[in-house]
């Protein structure tokens, strides 16, 4: 795809700054399944994204971004699953003020970062997200979950992490998945709990 946006934004001069932004930007998508035995199977997404953007403004400016997303499915029994996410972002510029406000990477809400407040954590130039969940078929396509979800923003590792734990319940079909869960953002003061609702394919 080729993308134009134009962006204002209000830097700390108090003066409204007006930006023309270019960025062709490829994305792949792959699944794989993979047959654990004759009734269960496991599955795999992979999500790729390549991104290079210009800033046309006082001082034209160009930089490159990736992400890689993966996910896996995989049931221990027909009533037990383990759900594993995984989300590298990174922008290559030598400075967060490099990037467009509508380009910079953050996390935090019921599809990410479980107990936090949504996009609450960045802005930021780079995103490492991961989670591991467990899930227990309680009837049909209803299940009970317990997770642990943590994240940084930084690209060497380094911290500070942040983590949310909590439980949920969880509605999973082949087309859609609807959640509603109840965590606690446990690298926050106070350690404050948070309920979520999320819809995703």
């Amino acid at each position: 795809t080729l993308n134009m946006r134009k962006e204002y934004s209000v830097p700390n001069s108090g003066q409204t700054v007006e930006a023309l932004l270019w960025y062709p930007e490829l994305n792949a998508l792959q699944e794989f399944n993979f047959p654990l035995s004759a009734n269960i199977l496991a599955q795999f997404k992979l999500q790729a994204m390549a991104r290079f953007a210009l800033q046309r403004n006082h001082s034209d400016t160009h930089f490159q971004q990736g992400l890689l997303h993966a996910r896996a499915l995989l049931p221990i029994t027909d009533d037990h699953q383990i759900v594993l996410t995984a989300r590298m972002a990174r922008s290559f510029v030598h400075a967060l003020d490099d990037v467009p406000l509508s380009l910079q990477f953050a996390t935090g809400g019921a599809q990410s970062i479980r107990g936090y407040a949504y996009n609450s954590l960045g802005p930021s130039k780079n995103l490492n997200t991961s989670s591991i969940e467990y899930r227990f078929r309680v009837k049909g396509l209803w299940y009970l979950s317990a997770f642990m979800d943590i994240a940084n923003l930084h690209a060497d590792f380094q911290g500070p992490w942040y983590q949310g734990v909590g439980m949920g319940l969880v509605w999973s079909s082949p087309m859609a998945s609807i959640s509603a869960s109840i965590a606690r953002a446990i690298s926050l003061p106070q350690r404050p709990w948070r309920l979520q609702i999320s819809v995703s394919t």
